[in-house]
């Protein structure tokens, strides 16, 4: 059922995003629109009430998105007082479905916050994939010591095929052809190539923070 709503509509050019090489930190980098950020044409709505939404659009099997993770974790420590940040599943193609309900469903039973990067871990760095519902089962077994049943049961839940919609609807009105893309309010997005690095991305994002706070006079 919810592969047959995510083929339709999808860009097909949707790719992973190269990142630029680091480059030393700036003292203080002024963001251009157009160059650092773009300005969605139609805004989505956010789901953060008075917090300014910071909603990152990633894929467990992308590379960039791994090496990105320490930079979030680091910058979740030192993030604006206002910002609320939201990982959230981008689907681009039928292969990316499969891992966005992985992520949902460590939400659903959980374990998100201790689960998310350990995903990434495993994919990435142990080499050990996650590909199947048998693979997931086997992890959170291991790890979490949830029986396969539940594991199951969840990934094929109403919860969680609920959030993949939302996350398609999501991916298709930000705009972004890529991961990991940022989107800052439902309003400014933002990439490491557009940001100029890795160093710089959360950089961006904090300036944008500060201007979609001024937009919310």
């Amino acid at each position: 059922l919810l592969g047959s709503i995510i083929s339709l509509n999808l860009p097909v050019h949707a790719q992973v995003l190269l990142e630029k090489p680091a480059t030393p930190k700036a003292a203080a980098l002024k963001i251009v629109e157009g160059q650092h950020y773009t300005r969605l044409d139609k805004p989505i709505k956010v789901s953060t009430k008075e917090k300014i939404e910071v909603r990152e659009l990633f894929w467990y099997g992308c590379p960039h998105c791994n090496r990105l993770e320490p930079v979030i974790i680091n910058w979740l420590k030192t993030k604006p007082d206002n910002a609320e940040f939201i990982p959230m599943p981008a689907v681009f193609s039928q292969r990316w479905i499969f891992h966005g309900k992985v992520f949902y469903t460590l939400k659903a039973l959980g374990i998100e916050e201790k689960a998310h990067p350990l995903i990434f871990d495993s994919i990435h760095n142990k080499r050990r994939p996650i590909n199947n519902i048998k693979q997931l089962s086997k992890f959170l077994k291991a790890q979490f010591d949830i029986d396969s049943d539940k594991v199951e049961k969840t990934f094929q839940s109403f919860t969680v095929d609920s959030n993949m919609r939302a996350a398609n609807e999501y991916s298709l009105r930000s705009g972004a052809n890529g991961v990991p893309t940022v989107i800052v309010d439902g309003k400014f997005r933002v990439t490491v190539r557009s940001a100029g690095g890795n160093d710089k991305l959360f950089d961006v994002v904090d300036q944008l923070v500060v201007l979609a706070q001024s937009e919310r006079k």
